[in-house]
């Protein structure tokens, strides 16, 4: 007989349990929520950074383009490698997703997410 990982029901495990929700394939458990003025405080304190970045990035948009032309192969080989970084998290992430799904207590810091 299949067990399956906590919160999971169902043929092949495919289901979540009472009181636990799907997280992108895994059940997570439910817990209350309480509102929390601060979120919305931060989100309007993100929200004006990038309102000003965009306007400083606006007034000088020649200069970022000369820089970008100067610069441009390495730019291309920066953006490459943030490119692979973020597949190997990708990866890494979704093993670790698989692994508590099948009952396993997750991977050890930092690659538990």
């Amino acid at each position: 007989p299949l067990s399956c990982g906590e919160g999971h029901t169902g043929l092949l495990c495919s289901s979540c349990m009472d009181s636990y929700y799907d997280n992108g394939g895994v059940c997570s458990e439910c817990t209350d929520l309480e509102w929390d003025p601060g979120w919305l405080a931060g989100l309007c304190a993100v929200a004006v950074v990038v309102l000003m970045l965009s306007g400083v990035a606006w007034y000088h948009r020649a200069w970022i383009h000369d820089m970008y032309e100067k610069y441009h192969d390495r730019v291309e080989e920066w953006w490459c490698q943030l490119e692979m970084l973020l597949f190997t998290w990708q990866i890494i992430m979704y093993l670790s997703r698989v692994h508590r799904f099948r009952g396993g207590n997750g991977y050890p810091a930092p690659f538990s997410f």
